[in-house]
């Protein structure tokens, strides 16, 4: 559905230049008699729930732990990259699988309910995997379910720091949407 879609918007709206660019005595917007006005630059993104997935030391640990990495936040995003001008990187927590013991990487802090460890580092490593699909990259959900917002500030400043960080890594990072009051509002 996605690869269609992407093919009908393109073909319908394409990449349209300016009709004069923005300050310029320009609106910045295309207009074409059939289409009325519209943007000059349709973008088609691709949103993925990407994981920093920390596995053991021993080599069967990490063989599985990085097939299970490609598998969980791969597969579909590989499929769909090509038909996508952008990432979407929804981030939330780290996931410990075969073997991935505080000895790897020390606990950080958990959020009771649901059972979620902080990791604002994992978040800088699943930058740093997006690079792969060469397509600018958007946070589009990060955040956390802290009712009494004992962890908010401290997550949203380290999180920050590692965007900072991938950026900084030459990683194309073009925007960060945090969770706010009205996220999650439409299942109301």
């Amino acid at each position: 559905a996605h690869r269609l879609a992407y093919v009908y918007i393109k073909k319908a709206y394409g990449d349209y230049p300016l009709h004069a660019e923005r300050g310029q005595g320009g609106d910045g917007y295309y207009s074409n008699r059939d289409q009325g006005p519209m943007s000059h630059n349709v973008k088609v993104g691709i949103v993925e729930n990407v994981t920093h997935v920390v596995h053991g030391t021993r080599w069967y640990q990490r063989v599985l732990g990085r097939a299970y990495s490609y598998i969980r936040n791969h597969v579909g995003l590989s499929r769909m990259a090509p038909f996508s001008d952008f990432i979407g990187l929804n981030y939330y927590h780290v996931e410990r699988r075969f073997g991935g013991t505080p000895n790897v990487l020390p606990v950080g802090r958990v959020v009771p309910d649901p059972y979620w460890e902080l990791h604002a580092e994992g978040m800088f490593h699943c930058l740093k995997a997006l690079t792969r699909y060469k397509k600018p990259i958007l946070i589009t959900e990060n955040g956390l379910p802290d009712s009494e917002d004992t962890y908010r500030a401290m997550f949203i400043t380290d999180h920050l720091a590692s965007v900072h960080r991938a950026i900084q890594d030459g990683v194309d990072v073009r925007g960060y949407l945090h969770w706010s009051l009205l996220d999650n509002f439409e299942w109301a």
